[in-house]
């Protein structure tokens, strides 16, 4: 079991993805989050949020003693979202090899994790820890075990059942914690497949996938993906990098969440902690504009096709669930300590019910994007449907005035982009709405197109009326507009 669990900064997790779903890895191979198999699915490790006891996975060198050691050499694979972490033993090097298999040609992503572990050079002590925590740490799982010539284990909470497969046997103990031990010798290599399935009344094990032969058409996928960016700057691994993430985190559907986690704190210890594991409209409009603005057509396309059928800009709401429902009802998970102790640990979203003027003009922002890059009204069996920047202008100002706010007034949410709502509602050369009387507080900035200033983000509040813990000053204001 992990005796000791080193303090790790949120920074030092590697994300793993495969555009449904989302889970962390340590630098100590541990999986200390992991979501099947959805972004919003209830976590089955959740000890970034706690500690062991509330669930983890981690494999790589047996330690008798002492906290697991850290990767000495740790990265993606190339343009992928694939990670490997090489640990140098003083008998060997093991390397562990980690991954979501990719979307197939349908769009459809299996829900599992995959791990192929490798005994580089010399002889490796190598061990698996395996403690499913269903529903964020709060249950025990129903564990069942069976060894064959392809030994698996399941875990049953409810409706929800989670398959292990590998070459190795675990053993269960009495708190429900699985483990296997084995050696390596250089060259060999054996893989440990978790997956998640609907529990099934007398159900078998599904068959076990190919794990060499998923790695391979993952990293064929991601690879392919990234030749379809244009970007030839500066500091291309480091775009590139960002660019994949963003990528893992667009449904197929559409939808592209904010975040795979829930309440990783705005400060330490601190009660900021938001679950942003739904589709923001904000996030997900600047999302799909910076991915057109690399090249990729196709996330976009589906976001605008999500938009479309899901959102009503006359009733607008700022987040949505992937699917379009809006029941987000913000739950507290008090079992949970919350990450270095930052309660509470929240579940929903009560931000769904806040009029967040600002959404319209990152939209209609997006949306001009979206035309200049050629995906215009006119181009789709769908555009009769299509939201033209103009519709999403006229949306903005009309909720404006609705309000008896502008856009630029104290805010309603605990954000301070209250200022972007000028771009629906202010002067725009491609838009037909009239303009909202500006505030007199604000001042025109000379980098703002659409006349928003940080005099209005000063002014941005949260819903108890403190102020906004964030400003932008005003020589690092772009235009927002055309």
């Amino acid at each position: 079991m992990l005796r000791t669990l080193p303090r790790y900064r949120i920074e030092d997790h590697a994300l793993l993805g495969n555009t449904a779903s989302a889970a962390l890895v340590l630098p100590n191979g541990t999986v200390d989050w992991a979501c099947l198999p959805g972004f919003d699915s209830p976590a089955l490790f959740s000890s970034l949020l706690g500690g062991p006891e509330h669930g983890y996975w981690r494999i790589g060198p047996a330690v008798p003693d002492g906290p697991p050691p850290d990767a000495d050499r740790r990265q993606y694979l190339g343009d992928t979202m694939v990670l490997r972490q090489e640990y140098d033993t003083a008998s060997g090097t093991l390397a562990v090899t980690d991954f979501m298999p990719a979307p197939d040609s349908t769009g459809a992503a299996a829900p599992r994790i995959v791990r192929i572990v490798e005994c580089v050079s010399g002889v490796v002590d190598v061990v698996s820890v395996y403690r499913p925590r269903a529903d964020y740490g709060a249950a025990a799982p129903l564990i069942q075990q069976a060894t064959s010539r392809a030994p698996w284990l399941s875990a049953t909470v409810g409706a929800d059942t989670y398959w292990l497969q590998g070459g190795r046997d675990h053993s269960v103990n009495r708190d429900r914690m699985c483990r296997a031990t084995f050696t390596l010798a250089a060259g060999e290599v054996t893989a440990f497949i978790l997956t998640w399935g609907p529990t099934r009344r007398g159900g078998s094990a599904p068959a076990r996938p190919d794990a060499l032969a998923e790695l391979v058409e993952t990293v064929r996928h991601w690879e392919r993906w990234a030749r379809g960016c244009t970007y030839r700057g500066p500091h291309r691994e480091a775009v590139m990098r960002s660019a994949l993430t963003l990528a893992a985190m667009c449904h197929p559907d559409g939808g592209i969440v904010a975040a795979p986690t829930t309440s990783l704190p705005e400060e330490i210890g601190g009660t900021r902690n938001w679950d942003y594991r739904f589709v923001w409209l904000r996030d997900s409009a600047l999302a799909a504009a910076t991915l057109l603005r690399l090249g990729r057509l196709e996330e976009a396309r589906r976001w605008l096709h999500w938009l479309i059928t899901t959102v009503d800009p006359a009733h607008l709401q700022p987040i949505y669930r992937l699917d379009g429902t809006t029941d987000l009802t913000e739950q507290i998970l008090d079992h949970l300590p919350g990450y270095e102790g930052s309660r509470p640990v929240r579940l929903g979203n009560a931000a769904a019910g806040q009029l967040q003027l600002d959404v319209f003009g990152e939209i209609a922002d997006t949306l001009l994007l979206a035309e200049d890059a050629g995906l215009s009204p006119s181009r789709g069996p769908t555009s009769c449907c299509w939201p033209s920047p103009g519709r999403w202008s006229a949306a903005g100002t009309s909720r404006t005035r609705g309000s008896g706010k502008s856009a630029a007034q104290p805010a309603t949410s605990p954000t301070p982009r209250s200022c972007a709502g000028w771009l629906s509602t202010g002067p725009c050369g491609c838009c037909n709405a009239a303009p909202t009387p500006m505030p007199p507080s604000c001042t025109t900035s000379p980098n703002c197109a659409s006349r928003s200033t940080p005099t209005c983000a000063n002014e941005a509040s949260t819903p108890n009326g403190a102020s906004s813990p964030s400003t932008t000053a005003a020589g690092s204001w772009t235009p927002l507009c055309c």
